[in-house]
């Protein structure tokens, strides 16, 4: 029995790749609504001085979303080995394309959309890793008739 808000993707038993949560962009988008005028003015004046080289900012915007961007890659992630490596990642591809952001209002779900795609580039090598084990396991010599 599925609970609500999941759905169940493909076939097997496996933990890792079954149960999807559907409820993901709402849990994000919560993140990001709800705030007030003056939280939403002070992280566009954050984005503007973290584009602008401040490293105090980058520091200031580490601290107050690092928790966050940890919560919700442990959704995505389901282990909280990976999820701490996806917010190390996230958090260094932020500094580093930074003034790739066109809008300072989008820094916030820029970065949960960065911390989403390492999540998911995570858990596909991690697959394709366990295809190469299993074909190894299973490939024997060839052999002769």
């Amino acid at each position: 029995r599925e609970k609500a808000g999941t759905a169940r993707l493909g076939g097997g038993d496996d933990r890792n790749q079954g149960i999807a949560f559907v409820t993901f962009a709402r849990r994000a988008a919560s993140v990001t609504m709800g705030r007030s005028m003056s939280e939403h003015s002070a992280e566009i004046q954050l984005a503007e001085r973290i584009r602008s080289g401040d490293p105090e900012a980058f520091e200031e915007f580490a601290d107050a979303f690092g928790r966050r961007l940890l919560h919700y890659s442990l959704l995505i992630c389901r282990q909280r080995e990976d999820a701490e490596e996806v917010v190390q990642d996230t958090l260094l591809k932020l500094h580093d394309h930074i003034n790739e952001l066109r809008e300072p209002t989008r820094l916030r779900p820029w970065a949960f959309r960065i911390a989403r795609n390492v999540c998911l580039m995570k858990r596909r090598a991690a697959q394709a890793a366990a295809r190469v084990r299993w074909s190894s396991r299973t490939a024997g010599p060839a052999r002769r008739w």
